[in-house]
């Protein structure tokens, strides 16, 4: 599931909520949304959190879905 391996690769990393928003470019409450399933990232964002923490590509591949994100949210 999404927010459980991206919260995971977060505390791997190292980072708090406020500070991977930041480094992608959204809100420390958002971060706090997807992880808690309340809120879906887009695909830029996805793309953000792959590459901020790391994850790869077939990794990121294996999360998007069309059912997965929204073009529109953050």
């Amino acid at each position: 599931m999404l927010t459980t391996k991206m919260k995971r690769a977060r505390l791997e990393s190292k980072l708090t909520q406020q500070e991977l928003g930041m480094k992608v470019g959204v809100t420390k409450a958002t971060i706090g949304r997807y992880e808690k399933v309340r809120r879906k990232p887009s695909y830029d964002v996805m793309l953000r959190l792959s590459d901020v923490l790391h994850m790869p590509g077939d990794e990121l591949l294996e999360l998007i879905d069309d059912s997965s994100f929204s073009q529109n949210n953050e």
